[in-house]
């Protein structure tokens, strides 16, 4: 079965029901899956059926099986990105096109990288609910976008574009969890000043970026396209794809890692303070 409805309570009973009956699912609804994915993963375990959803995060980008597969054995310290491509394009029109902030979410939307009603991505909802998947993807921690700090880009203008250019500086939405000193991990999505020194600095328009740091293999770079409907159709057909061959998530850093705690005793820097 294929799930491609935006409303997120009505998409859970759907996909609730199709799992109860034995059948795999694919989904790109970020937001069901954020706010029910206890739930769902009881549903997968219960029926012993697949419910995959790279769409759900980062469209094109395959960072969700790269983090349930890849970072099994080698431990992960932090993951921070670009993960909401409708944000980072109005940044990118903002900063390089020095249009205002109105006028760069029109052409967002005229594009399809921006929906009708906008809020859930320029106020940072969108990016919160993928953070709260991949955070049990990479450290086996299950977190509504509640338990969390996480912010927009509502008011972020022009003269803001101005004062960070003469800084030699963009402002991206950025999402990042980090394992802190105390063993506990810290977890947020904000706008934040980065220098062009960072990977992040030169991710433009609807493209997302992620970066892993690890134990072992030290720092990875992920980099696709973020929105619109040809990267999400792409990344939907590769899990249907996947389905062929009985693949599913075997969630194992839930499953075995059990010392991962989100804590918001932290600070950071951003556009706004936490």
């Amino acid at each position: 079965m294929v799930e491609l409805i935006d409303d997120a309570d009505a998409a859970f009973e759907i996909v609730r029901t199709a799992l109860q009956k034995g059948k795999s699912v694919v989904s790109a609804n970020k937001k069901m899956i954020a706010e029910h994915f206890e739930e769902l993963l009881q549903l997968q375990q219960e029926n012993n059926t697949a419910l995959l959803y790279e769409a759900a995060c980062c469209a094109s980008m395959p960072i969700v099986r790269n983090l349930e597969e890849y970072y099994n054995n080698d431990l992960l310290k932090s993951i921070r990105g670009i993960i909401n491509g409708s944000t980072n394009f109005i940044l990118t029109k903002i900063f390089e096109e020095q249009l205002e902030f109105k006028t760069a979410l029109t052409l967002a939307q005229q594009l399809g990288f921006a929906e009708s009603d906008p809020k859930l991505d320029i106020g940072g909802f969108d990016a919160a609910n993928k953070l709260s998947i991949l955070l049990a993807h990479s450290f086996g921690v299950i977190a509504k976008p509640g338990a969390f700090v996480f912010n927009g880009i509502e008011n972020i203008s022009l003269p803001d574009a101005i004062v960070a250019r003469e800084k030699r500086q963009t402002i991206k939405l950025v999402a990042q969890a980090k394992k802190l000193s105390n063993g506990k991990l810290a977890a947020f999505v904000l706008p934040q000043f980065v220098t062009a020194k960072d990977d992040l600095y030169h991710v433009q328009n609807e493209f997302n970026a992620l970066t892993t740091e690890s134990t072992f293999a030290d720092a990875h770079f992920f980099k696709g396209k973020g929105a619109g409907a040809f990267p999400t159709a792409s990344a939907v057909l590769s899990d249907i794809s996947a389905l062929g061959y009985n693949y599913k998530y075997e969630y194992k850093k839930i499953f075995h890692q059990t010392d991962n705690t989100l804590s918001n005793d932290f600070l950071c820097k951003g556009f706004y303070q936490c």
